[in-house]
């Protein structure tokens, strides 16, 4: 670690989603601020709450009026890709994806982009409005349903058949009000087609620099929503189809300045054909949380990363275990947990604030989802790291909590069904 971080500012740009973070790395800084947006013409105090009430992290709520003093900015979410562009050509060293996160936030670009560069494509059509999309899905069973840019009007769903997925749609246009007659969805035939076919789910999840991967990485399986196992292992030893992808971005990542964290989400079929169905360009959630903790120098990635250099981590142990914590009430209330202080490093909050010593998830309307943060496990072999999450979990206090630990052993589960493909972790 270069001790000249201890002379520096890092200001964190973010959603409400990574303030723990931020919290991580503050031990590297002089100075942490963490700034999340909050103004509307009816701003909500919960929306300041955010990053507030930590020792070693400053909670703002002017962000321009701290970047002068900030040498260093760190973006690990999407929608602020032009002010990293700005920020960029004032000077300012910034980490983040730029307009790299447009491979996220715009899916029928993103689909263009990959083909061009020599990746399959799953079929898909884009359709304008609801009355199209009921017409679509009466004729397209098994159909994965998406929009770009505005994932707080509608999260991706499946439409196994229209039957099925009607009183969705309905409940979807009452909430869309006269949008529904303009939204356009981006429909996408389900990898594989058929679904005797065999077909696992898995992808890359690290960083890149200018389109550059460092040679050591993380490779692992996500239960959707649930869990993440994951093993630190060199770069190498991905598992080619997933090289692949990477390999084919690495061009357009570079003309863009990528200077972020990258993950993808690849459904590789019995052909071996890898699908890059999602491309994430921010902190995936799952399996950052786990990440936080399994490398010792991320303050030193980002600060030289930001500026076009690449480091390699350096590993705490060789493998992760992450369940996500669910709470019913999280959409409209506010969720307060308790735990020692020792397994602080394992506990990660989502929208996370301090009052008075207790730790509190605070919501943060429009979004409903029952995600509010994740328990994480370490250890040098897999059995460890799922003890350890397990010894970490009884010992989370709180009220209508559900912490999913049946998703260990459906990513267990998923391991096993990888090694038809060759791969094991």
């Amino acid at each position: 670690m270069p001790h000249s971080l201890n002379d520096k500012t890092v200001t964190w740009v973010d959603n409400g989603l990574f303030v723990d973070f931020a919290i991580a790395c503050a031990k590297d800084f002089g100075k942490t601020n963490y700034f999340s947006p909050w103004v509307s013409s009816f701003p909500l105090s919960n929306s300041l709450l955010p990053g507030d009430g930590f020792d070693n992290v400053t909670r703002l709520k002017w962000l321009f009026d701290e970047i002068k003093q900030s040498d260093l900015l760190v973006f690990p979410d999407v929608y602020f890709g032009d002010v990293q562009v700005f920020l960029q050509d004032m000077g300012k060293r910034v980490w983040g994806g730029r307009r790299g996160e447009f491979l996220e936030l715009y899916r029928q670009s993103s689909k263009e982009i990959m083909s061009a560069h020599g990746l399959p494509v799953a079929p898909f059509e884009v359709v304008t409005g609801l009355d199209s999309l009921r017409s679509f899905l009466k004729s397209n069973p098994r159909t994965w349903v998406k929009i770009s840019l505005t994932r707080g009007d509608m999260e991706t769903w499946f439409s196994e058949s229209y039957d099925l997925s009607e009183t969705y749609i309905d409940g979807l246009e009452f909430r869309l009000g006269a949008k529904a007659k303009i939204m356009r969805f981006i429909c996408e035939e389900s990898i594989p087609k058929d679904p005797d076919q065999p077909c696992i789910e898995t992808g890359y999840d690290g960083y890149s620099i200018d389109g550059q991967f460092p040679k050591n990485g993380f490779f692992g399986f996500e239960i959707k929503d649930k869990g993440y196992i994951i093993k630190c292992l060199p770069y190498d030893d991905l598992p080619p189809q997933v090289r692949q992808v990477n390999d084919a971005l690495s061009p357009w990542l570079k003309q863009k300045q990528y200077r972020g964290f990258f993950s993808t989400e690849i459904r590789i079929t019995s052909d071996n054909k890898p699908y890059c169905i999602d491309p994430c360009c921010r902190c995936g959630s799952p399996p950052n949380e786990i990440y936080q903790e399994l490398v010792s120098n991320w303050s030193e990635i980002l600060w030289s990363g930001a500026d076009g250099t690449l480091v390699e981590p350096k590993f705490t142990h060789s493998f992760g275990v992450e369940v996500l914590i669910h709470s019913p009430r999280a959409s409209k209330e506010w969720v307060p947990i308790r735990f020692p202080e020792e397994i602080r490093p394992y506990v990660k909050l989502r929208n996370h604030t301090r009052i008075h010593n207790l730790d509190y998830f605070v919501p943060q309307p429009p979004s409903e989802l029952p995600e509010i943060g994740a328990v994480l496990g370490v250890g040098d072999s897999l059995d460890q790291a799922i003890q350890h999450l397990k010894d970490n979990a009884a010992q989370i206090k709180a009220y209508d909590l559900d912490i999913q630990l049946d998703s260990i052993d459906d990513a267990l589960n998923e391991i096993e069904k990888a090694k038809q493909f060759g791969i094991s972790l």
